[in-house]
C-alpha cells in the first residue's frame, strides 16, 4: 500500500518537473472556467453521476485556485465575464460532449462571443460517456470543430481502446472519509454470509439475455436477491457472499467490494478483464502507473478471479482514493495547463489535450455508431 503511494507522489512530481517550464506559476490569473452542468446546483443529482460529475469539476477547480463558476447558462453570469473583462481572462467554457447537441450549437464557434471589447473566450468538450452512447459519430461534424479542444473522463475512444491515456480530465466524488461504504472491520470480515445478490441494471444494454442467466446456478448457489439502487439494497449486501452485477462499468460493484462481499462483473462477450480494464474510468490511471489488474473485483466466474477479488478487498478502498487523488492533482492541473496553452495559441504538443482531429481522425468516424438522441438530430 505504502508501495502504490510513493508511486503516485513520484508519478507527480515526474509530471510537474516535465510540464511546468513554458507556463508561468500565476498562470491561474489568466483564465476563468465555466463548466456548463446539466441542473442547477441546488438540485445537484449525486445519483446522476454524468450531471453530478459537472459540479464536482467546478468544486475542484476552485479548490485548486481558479476562478470557476457553474451553471447551466451557456456562459458564466455577467459579473464573472466583466471580472474576465478587467483582468484580461480568457474564459474557458467547459461542454459535456452533447450540450449543443439538441440546441443547434454551431460547429467549433466559441459560444461566448462577447465582442470585441469583451473577453476572448472558447469551448472546451469534455466527453463523459463513450461516444455512441447517447451522441455519436454525429456530433463530431454538427457541433465540434477541428480545432476544438477535447478531454475524456475514461479511457475509451469510440468504441475502441483508447490508447492516448493522457487526454483525461477526472474528478470524481466516492468514496471519501466517513461515506456510507467506511464500515468497521468487523462488518467488513463478517463471516455469516451466504447466498447471491445480483442486479441486472444495463444488462440488456451489455449483454444478450440468453447468455446471462447461466451464471445464477454456477457453483450449485442459487441467486437469492436482485437488488435495486436504495440505501437499503447497499446495506443488504452486507449479508450475501457475492454480489453479481451485469452492468460492466457500474460503480455497485466497488461499492460491494468495499462492504467485504465478493463482487463478479459478468464479462463482456470477446473482452479480456485488462481490456475491460482499460475501459473503465480508472484504466488510465491502471496504465500510467504501470499496473496491470485492479483490486477487489472479479471478472466472471473463474476461480482465480473469486480468489483473487476475497485477497483483495480490503486494498480496493484504498485504491480508490489514489485514483481520486490522482484525478484532481494529475489530471485537473494537466487540463489546465492545456487550456494555458490554448490561450496563448498553441494547437498542438499539449500534454494531455487533443483536437478534434487528432482525437478523432475522419478515416475512424465509420467506426462510431450514432448515439440514442440521434432521432433529435438537427435537419
Amino acid at each position: 500500500m505504502h508501495g502504490f503511494n510513493f508511486l503516485l507522489t513520484a508519478y507527480k512530481a515526474q509530471v510537474l518537473s516535465k510540464t511546468h517550464n513554458n507556463c508561468p506559476s500565476d498562470y491561474a490569473n489568466e483564465l476563468l472556467f465555466h463548466v456548463q452542468t446539466v441542473d442547477t446546483q441546488d438540485n445537484r443529482e449525486s445519483d446522476c453521476g454524468g450531471c453530478d460529475v459537472l459540479w464536482i469539476l467546478v468544486d475542484v477547480l476552485k479548490e485548486k485556485g481558479f476562478l470557476t463558476t457553474g451553471g447551466k447558462s451557456l456562459c458564466p453570469p455577467d459579473e464573472y465575464a466583466e471580472r474576465a473583462r478587467v483582468d484580461n481572462r480568457t474564459i474557458v467554457v467547459i461542454r459535456h460532449e452533447g450540450a449543443g447537441y439538441r440546441t443547434r450549437f454551431k460547429p467549433g464557434a466559441s459560444h461566448c462571443d462577447y465582442g470585441v471589447e469583451g473577453p476572448d473566450s472558447f469551448d472546451v468538450r469534455w466527453i463523459l460517456s463513450q461516444l455512441g452512447t447517447f451522441v455519436g459519430v454525429e456530433v463530431l461534424e454538427l457541433i465540434f470543430g477541428p480545432n476544438d479542444l477535447i478531454f475524456h473522463y475514461g479511457g475509451w475512444q469510440g468504441g475502441k481502446g483508447f490508447n492516448k491515456y493522457e487526454n483525461i480530465l477526472q474528478v470524481t466524488r466516492n468514496p471519501f472519509p466517513g461515506d456510507e461504504t467506511d464500515i468497521s472491520k468487523e462488518l467488513f470480515y463478517n463471516k455469516n454470509r451466504s447466498g447471491i445478490a445480483w442486479m441486472w441494471r444495463k444488462a440488456d444494454f451489455f449483454h444478450k439475455r440468453d447468455s446471462v442467466k447461466r451464471i445464477y446456478n454456477q457453483k450449485g448457489i442459487a441467486a437469492t436477491k436482485m437488488l435495486d439502487r436504495g440505501r437499503q439494497d447497499k446495506l443488504a449486501l452486507l449479508q450475501y457472499e457475492y454480489f453479481i452485477i451485469y452492468d460492466p462499468f457500474s460503480y455497485w460493484a466497488y461499492i460491494a467490494g468495499m462492504f467485504g462481499t465478493v463482487p463478479i462483473v459478468y464479462p463482456l462477450e470477446n473482452t479480456t478483464k485488462y481490456e475491460w480494464i482499460m475501459s473503465l474510468w480508472c484504466g488510465p490511471y491502471v496504465k500510467q502507473m504501470g499496473l496491470d489488474n485492479i483490486p477487489g473485483v472479479a471478472y466472471g466466474w473463474d476461480q482465480k478471479e473469486i480468489e483473487h477479488a476475497r485477497k483483495t478487498m480490503h486494498e480496493l478502498r484504498p485504491f480508490l482514493f489514489r485514483v481520486k487523488e490522482w484525478g484532481a492533482d494529475v489530471t485537473v492541473l494537466r487540463f489546465t495547463r492545456d487550456c494555458y496553452r490554448y490561450r496563448h495559441g498553441q494547437r498542438q504538443n499539449f500534454e494531455g489535450g487533443m483536437l478534434r482531429d487528432v482525437a478523432y481522425p475522419k478515416h475512424t468516424w465509420k467506426d462510431i455508431p450514432v448515439g440514442q438522441w440521434s432521432q433529435h438530430s438537427p435537419k
